[in-house]
């Protein structure tokens, strides 16, 4: 299956700090046959300089003022050939050199978006993290959750038929893309238990959650229209219900032993 292109694109700007590590992060994947795209913003901290030092090793890249993330991506899109395409922003990288080679068989006509897991690093820990880590998404999910771009390959033509990322928004275009296409247009997706992509937990959307939040809500009205509120209801009954569900199921357990049972096994092992 070596034949599949896949195109990762790296969209920066004033990453002096981060982006090697982005960079030798896909150049040291083990499946060769990579289309590598790096859209910088026009830096001015020594960013442009380490994206040279590489430039023999990328298909394309270019230094420019552009609008913002998402102006940045689209210039990125317009220029990949890749059958598949993956962000992987500065400061986020791949869990280790053979995360393409394993998708790989995953990517086949019967799927548009596939994604993973993502793992989220802090400052003194890192956590595994998928809000959307499921077979079955629809429209519903995006009111709490979402896919992470950084774990996610989207099959190139979906741009082309859907349209690029809508740069009105500063935050959660990216939310809005998978929205709709996979909530509305009910694209299939896949979900694969499998960490794909280490995620800095620093970016404009980790400090700006109000914001997307904001951004997430005008979108979901102005898609849903007059369903909004009937869509946001359900949303939430099902968080209650999933909750309501697992208080039933801890209680039930109590009652039969079993969680005394397990904490027991649990102790012993620790012993």
């Amino acid at each position: 299956m070596n034949d599949i292109l896949i195109t990762v694109v790296t969209v920066c700007y004033n990453a002096v700090t981060s982006l090697e590590n982005t960079i030798r992060s896909v150049l040291g994947q083990s499946y060769s046959n990579i289309e590598y795209i790096v859209i910088d913003g026009g830096s001015n901290d020594g960013t442009k300089e380490v994206i040279e030092r590489y430039a023999k090793h990328l298909s394309y890249w270019v230094s420019e003022p552009d609008s913002g993330i998402y102006d940045a991506m689209n210039k990125a899109i317009a220029k990949a050939s890749g059958d598949w395409i993956v962000f992987m922003n500065a400061g986020d990288f791949f869990v280790n050199q053979d995360v393409v080679s394993n998708v790989i068989p995953h990517l086949n006509d019967s799927v548009s978006v596939f994604h993973g897991n993502i793992v989220k690093v802090y400052n003194h820990h890192k956590e595994k993290g998928c809000q959307l880590g499921k077979e079955k998404i629809d429209l519903v999910d995006f009111f709490y959750g979402t896919i992470d771009h950084q774990a996610a390959f989207i099959r190139r033509t979906l741009f082309e038929e859907y349209g690029y990322y809508d740069t009105s928004y500063q935050l959660a275009a990216d939310w809005l893309f998978f929205m709709k296409v996979i909530g509305i247009h009910r694209e299939p997706h896949k979900y694969v238990n499998m960490d794909i992509a280490y995620f800095q937990m620093d970016g404009k959307s980790t400090k700006y959650s109000g914001k997307y939040e904001q951004e997430r809500t005008a979108a979901l009205r102005a898609e849903c229209g007059i369903y909004y509120d009937y869509l946001k209801e359900l949303s939430e009954y099902r968080l209650s219900s999933l909750i309501t569900r697992l208080l039933r199921l801890r209680i039930f357990l109590r009652g039969t032993g079993v969680l005394k049972l397990l904490k027991s096994i649990i102790s012993t092992k620790i012993k």
